[in-house]
């Protein structure tokens, strides 16, 4: 009987190579990154076609900043093992170390390109740390797309979700995706923060002057900004902030068109018959909402856009545009999550207060995305901090004196 010729592929082998690609892993994990490089290249010498070797010896050089040594190491790679994502991957991260971050993101790209539909903890990992380098080149609303698709990739990808619950943190800063934050908020925020500097405050300190100051910014706006339609859709976010913060306003001017300025925020609303002519049109257009309804309508854009609706819809709506029915349910629903904030914002029991912001995770979940939620809620609660809050908090101090 003729002897059997050696199996090609030798299953203990792989196994021998496998473990000892964990070992190593392991001692990288513990910083000992000189060794894991003698280690791999011993390694290397018996399994020339492993990937895992070459992107941990890159990793250690460039751990211990020796930069040339890694992209040395990754150009050895493509020529043994050839084009393959987790080179590509390590590449990018290399260039991005030496700040060339125009290289950084091509690689990412292409690795991206190469990876396999159904590998998404890698394309999702891939997408994160694109997502970080977009974010170094100062370009945020790219880096926050790609956290969320990283998510929408991954639903576990912890880092992916930490930078966008980092990213939804900084809404007291004025870099904010388009997509969450709508053009009137982020107005009032640089006009607000341009007047507390002006007198040298870090906040408004009464009701006198919440009530000036928020009066003249919505008249600005309305006089200057939100009639330019095709200026505001056409416009990025790093240009609104730039043309926003252009705009002066006279704070002492008293003049505030359609609404009699001794009547304001009193219980009662004082209109001129334009304003309130106007009024009765905008309450029989959303006639299907609660009566309280129309004081949130400003504070749904946030979960508008994020369902999908333009900018230019609203001021369609607005103006003369029938609603759809669908129209119609987003308004509602938005409304209804904008109210439970609100409620969420001003209550006074931490019991109570739990209970409405998980009545508003609840209401947010029927049409949002788990990427989208929290960017989103972040984002209303923001505009009603600064456009709402101050007048509720500042008649409950009344009450109580009372």
């Amino acid at each position: 009987m003729a002897k059997n010729n050696a199996p090609i592929f030798d299953i203990n082998d792989y196994n021998i190579e496998m473990a000892l690609v964990d070992r190593l892993f392991q001692l990288l994990k513990k910083n000992q990154n000189v060794k894991v490089i003698a280690e791999c290249k011993k390694a290397l010498k018996k399994y020339p076609g492993n990937k895992y070797f070459y992107t941990m010896m890159s990793i250690c050089y460039l751990e211990i900043n020796q930069v040339q040594n890694s992209l040395s190491i990754l150009n050895q790679a493509e020529k043994t093992i050839g084009r393959h994502v987790e080179i590509k991957f390590q590449f990018a991260l290399t260039y991005q170390k030496m700040n060339d971050f125009k290289k950084a993101k091509a690689f990412f790209e292409e690795a991206l390109s190469i990876t396999p539909p159904d590998d998404i903890e890698t394309k999702s990992d891939i997408l994160n740390d694109l997502g970080a380098l977009l974010f170094s080149m100062e370009k945020p609303n790219d880096a926050f797309d790609c956290w969320k698709e990283a998510l929408m990739e991954n639903p576990n990808n912890i880092n992916a979700e930490k930078n966008l619950e980092q990213f939804s943190d900084m809404l007291d800063d004025v870099s904010l995706p388009e997509s969450v934050l709508d053009d009137m908020d982020l107005f009032s925020f640089i006009q607000t923060k341009k007047y507390l500097d002006s007198k040298n405050k870090e906040e408004l300190s009464d009701e006198n002057e919440v009530k000036k100051v928020v009066n003249k910014i919505i008249e600005v706006w309305n006089d200057k900004i939100s009639h330019q339609h095709e200026r505001l859709d056409s416009s990025t976010q790093k240009q609104k902030e730039r043309w926003f913060k252009s705009v002066d306003i006279n704070f002492d001017n008293k003049s505030i068109k359609g609404v009699k300025q001794k009547d304001l925020f009193k219980d009662e609303f004082v209109f001129d018959e334009q304003a309130e002519n106007e009024m009765n049109e905008l309450e029989e257009k959303f006639s299907f909402l609660k009566p309280e309804g129309i004081v949130m309508l400003p504070f749904t854009f946030p979960a508008l856009i994020a369902v999908g609706m333009k900018e230019k819809r609203f001021y369609e709506i607005f103006k003369n545009g029938d609603l759809t029915e669908q129209e119609k349910e987003f308004f509602d629903w938005a409304v209804a999550l904008a109210s439970i904030l609100t409620a969420s914002l001003t209550s006074q029991s931490q019991k109570r207060k739990k209970e409405l912001e998980k009545m508003a995770n609840d209401c947010a979940d029927e049409y949002l995305a788990p990427s989208l939620k929290g960017t989103v809620i972040d984002s209303i609660k923001f505009g009603l901090k600064c456009d709402l809050l101050p007048f509720i908090e500042m008649k409950q101090k009344k009450t109580k004196k009372k």
